[in-house]
C-alpha cells in the first residue's frame, strides 16, 4: 500500500469550522445589535462594522469555509470535506494554481471536468520546513502536467 502524502495543512479544520463559527456569528451578532440600537450608535460607525463584517466574513470564506483536505496516494488524489471523500485520477488535474497575496499558501486545483466537489477544489497547502518546492509545484509533477500549469 502507497504511503499518504498530505498537501493540505493540519490546521484546515480550525479554519474550515472553528474560526468562522468565531467571527462570524460574534462579530454578527455584534453588528445586528448596533444597528438595532440605532439611536445610541452613530451612523458611520454601523456602517463601518457592517462593512467589517462582511468583507471579514468573504475572507473567512476563501480562505476557510471551502477549504479541502488533500493528499495524495498511488495515482489518485484524495479530496476531503470531511463528510465525504472522492478519491481523483492525477491525470485529470487540468491545473494547480497557488495564491501569492491575497490569502497565501491557499491552492487551487483545476480539474479536466467536473468532480463530486465540482471543477476546482482549493485547500490551505502545509507550511514545510527546508521544503525547496511548493505543494503547488509538487502537485503539478505528480500530475504530469508543465511547469506554471
Amino acid at each position: 500500500m502507497a504511503e499518504r502524502d498530505f498537501f493540505s495543512s493540519a490546521f484546515t479544520p480550525l479554519r474550515k469550522f472553528v474560526f468562522p463559527v468565531l467571527w462570524i456569528l460574534p462579530f454578527g451578532l455584534g453588528t445586528l445589535l448596533l444597528w438595532l440600537r440605532a439611536d445610541h450608535t452613530p451612523q458611520h460607525v454601523r456602517w463601518m462594522f457592517l462593512f467589517g463584517w462582511v468583507l471579514g466574513s468573504a475572507l473567512i470564506y476563501t480562505g476557510g469555509i471551502r477549504l479541502k483536505r488533500v493528499w495524495v496516494e498511488s495515482e489518485f488524489l484524495y479530496v476531503s470535506n470531511y463528510l465525504r471523500t472522492v478519491a481523483i485520477p492525477l491525470n485529470r488535474i487540468w491545473s494547480v494554481r497557488e495564491s501569492r497575496w491575497l490569502i497565501p499558501g491557499v491552492i487551487k486545483v483545476t480539474f479536466r471536468d467536473p468532480t463530486p466537489f465540482g471543477d476546482r477544489i482549493y485547500f490551505k497547502a502545509r507550511w514545510e520546513f527546508f521544503r525547496d518546492n511548493s505543494a503547488a509545484v509538487r502537485l503539478r509533477k505528480l500530475a504530469g502536467l508543465p511547469s506554471g500549469a
